[in-house]
C-alpha cells in the first residue's frame, strides 16, 4: 500500500479532515485518537496490510509519523 493511502486511512479513523494528519500529530493533539481508535488502527494495519504487531505496539509509538516509519520498516508501506 502507498503511505499516502494509509495516511488517508488513518485520517478517516481519526476523524480528522483529509490532508491534515501530520506525521507530529499523536494522542495529544488528535481530538478523536483514543483507545477505539487505537484498536480500529491496529485492526486495520492488520487486516489492509497483513502485517501483525507486537501487543505493546501502540504504547511505544507516540506519532503518525512513527507508525508509517513502523510499517515502511516491516515493508508494508511504499512512498
Amino acid at each position: 500500500m502507498r503511505t499516502v493511502d494509509f495516511v488517508t486511512i488513518m485520517e478517516e479513523i481519526l476523524k480528522v479532515p483529509k490532508g491534515t494528519l501530520t506525521m507530529e500529530d499523536c494522542p495529544q493533539t488528535v481530538k478523536d485518537w483514543d483507545s477505539m481508535a487505537q484498536v480500529t488502527l491496529l485492526a486495520t494495519i492488520d487486516r489492509e496490510l497483513n502485517v501483525e504487531l507486537p501487543d505493546d505496539f501502540m504504547a511505544q509509538t507516540r506519532t503518525a509519523g512513527q507508525i508509517v516509519e513502523a510499517l515502511r520498516a516491516r515493508g508494508a508501506l511504499q512512498d
